[in-house]
């Protein structure tokens, strides 16, 4: 999807609508130890560890040609279900 740099990149994101997309982003295993720091501490935000790794913004030209921003729907209710069911029966783009 995008080029991936672990000399200088930890973890490569996209930022949607102000958010990280921390799920949907490539980890080096050198993610490991900050991500396992962040994990003991209790914290409950995902996004907790990433000031402690480099990271790397994926632009949004990068993903365009998967559909670009659009792949980032969230689909937790029925109304995000019927916007994700109209963009895929409009061809996915």
């Amino acid at each position: 999807m995008c080029r991936w740099s672990p000399p200088t990149s930890c973890a490569s994101s996209r930022r949607v609508a102000g958010e990280l997309q921390v799920l949907t982003a490539g980890y080096a295993r050198s993610c490991l130890e900050a991500i396992d720091r962040h994990l003991a501490s209790g914290a409950g935000s995902v996004h907790g560890f990433l000031p402690a790794v480099r990271l790397r913004l994926v632009e949004v030209e990068e993903i365009e040609r998967f559909g670009g921003e659009a792949i980032f729907l969230n689909v937790n209710r029925p109304e995000d279900l019927a916007r994700a069911e109209a963009w895929l029966a409009r061809g996915g783009g």
